[in-house]
C-alpha cells in the first residue's frame, strides 16, 4: 500500500537497551491523518531519517497499516519505503463574486469545538476571512469572550489608515446555554405507563 501525505509530528523513541529505534510520524493526506512508524536498528540510519522526516514535509510512503497494541488499539501505518513528493498542500480560496458574511464561528477558545487559533497577533478565522475578500465575520465561542481582545487589537492594526470601503469588521457575540443542563426540569417524575392512566 502507497500513501502520498504531509507529515505535522515527528517522534523519536531509541531503546536503552538496545539498537532498537522508532520514528513515529503524524501524517495527513487532508482527508485523514494517521500515525506511521518507521523501525530502526542502524544509528546512521536514524541520523539520515531525522533529518529527512520534518513536518510540513510531503513523501510517498510505502508500507502496510497494523493495529498496534503500543498506540493503544490504534491502526498504524508501517513504513517499509520512503520517497520524497513534490506535492504542496493547495490552498482553498473563496472565488464567489459576493462574499457571505460567516456568522457563527468558533475559535479554540470554545472547548473541544474548534481548531482555529488565536494568537497574540490576532485570530486565524479572520486572517483566513481578509485573504479571502471577505468583509465581515463574527466570532461566537461558547460561554465566552477571551477571543474579543485578540480579535480588537487585530482590527485595529489592520484597518489603521484604511478607508470605510477596505476596512474589516468584526462582530462580537458568544453562543450561550439559556438553561442549566444540571436541573432536572420534569417535577414530581413518575414511571408510571402513560397509556394505563386517566387523564
Amino acid at each position: 500500500m502507497q500513501v502520498e501525505c504531509e507529515i505535522f509530528g515527528v517522534d523519536i523513541f531509541e531503546s536503552s537497551k538496545s539498537n532498537f529505534k522508532i520514528i513515529t510520524l503524524k501524517i495527513t493526506d487532508y482527508t485523514d491523518s494517521m500515525y506511521a512508524k518507521v523501525f530502526l536498528n542502524d544509528s546512521s540510519e536514524l541520523e539520515r531519517l531525522t533529518k529527512l522526516l520534518k513536518n510540513g514535509k510531503w513523501f510517498k510512503f510505502h508500507g502496510y497499516t497494523k493495529v498496534d497494541a503500543y498506540s493503544n488499539g490504534e491502526i498504524v501505518f508501517n513504513i517499509n519505503a520512503i520517497n520524497v513528493s513534490d506535492k504542496k498542500q493547495e490552498e482553498v480560496m473563496d472565488n464567489a463574486p459576493v462574499k457571505r458574511v460567516e456568522l457563527h464561528s468558533h475559535t479554540m477558545m470554545s472547548a473541544m469545538d474548534a481548531v482555529c487559533g488565536v494568537s497574540k497577533h490576532g485570530v486565524k478565522t479572520i486572517e483566513t476571512a481578509i485573504k479571502w475578500g471577505h468583509k465581515a465575520l463574527a466570532i461566537t465561542d461558547h460561554a465566552g469572550c477571551q477571543a474579543f481582545p485578540n480579535a480588537y487589537n487585530m482590527m485595529l492594526d489592520y484597518n489603521k489608515g484604511k478607508s470605510e470601503d477596505e476596512k474589516f469588521k468584526v462582530i462580537y457575540g458568544t453562543e450561550l446555554t439559556l438553561v442549566d443542563d444540571n436541573v432536572e426540569i420534569v417535577k414530581r417524575s413518575s414511571d408510571s405507563v402513560m397509556l394505563e392512566q386517566e387523564y
